[in-house]
């Protein structure tokens, strides 16, 4: 009876070792690319955005939706405000509130498209100076990424994107102009990746 005893307590402290060695695999073996993949090459996701823009004279809030697809593009929802769908390499944008439509090219916006996470992987491959590093945040463990915005406008300059490594989901964004003052957030919540999202989303 004993002998039974001290073969599952010893059973319990072998599966107990595995479950803290795999846990540890989990979170501190596994490599930045494997990260980025998870993120940068997720089929479909929603997530909810807020902008944080700075200038001298204080802080701009905007609350947005994110809808994401790989094969259609990108719908940002501004409330009560506007719509902006991105595809064909063009903007698309509906004045809620006048209910006009109309459309730009896709360069006409530099600051709402840094969120998207299907841009990071381009960014990342042209910035020679791309680096990252890990760090804890209130008890989680978090990949940091630091790349350039490749973008001609001094004050979107340089991005530090935090991930959460164990949800392998966007935390936060924070953007610096040339000079290395901070410009702007982007904070990311109830992120939810899909295999594919309604195609009507992305139609005006």
């Amino acid at each position: 009876m004993k002998r039974n005893r001290l073969l599952l307590i010893l059973l319990f402290f072998i599966v107990g070792i595995v479950a803290v060695a795999a846990a540890y695999q989990k979170l501190y073996k596994i490599t930045p690319e494997e990260i980025l993949d998870e993120i940068k090459d997720v089929k479909a996701y929603t997530t909810e955005v807020t902008y944080v823009i700075k200038n001298a004279r204080g802080e701009i809030k905007e609350q947005s939706i994110q809808f994401y697809d790989r094969t259609i593009g990108t719908r940002v929802e501004f409330g009560q405000d506007r719509i902006l769908i991105y595809k064909d390499n063009k903007i698309f944008i509906k004045d809620l509130k006048s209910n006009n439509t109309y459309e730009v090219d896709n360069n006409f916006d530099q600051f709402y498209k840094l969120a998207f996470l299907n841009e990071i992987g381009r960014y990342i491959i042209h910035d020679e100076e791309f680096k990252y590093h890990y760090s804890n945040i209130e008890g989680k463990r978090f990949l940091v990424l630091e790349f350039s915005t490749l973008s001609s406008n001094e004050n979107l300059y340089k991005e530090v994107f935090i991930i959460d490594i164990e949800k392998k989901s966007p935390k936060e964004m924070i953007i610096y102009d040339k000079r290395g003052n901070e410009r702007g957030r982007i904070i990311y919540s109830n992120y939810k990746k899909a295999d594919k999202l309604d195609k009507k989303l992305f139609e005006m």
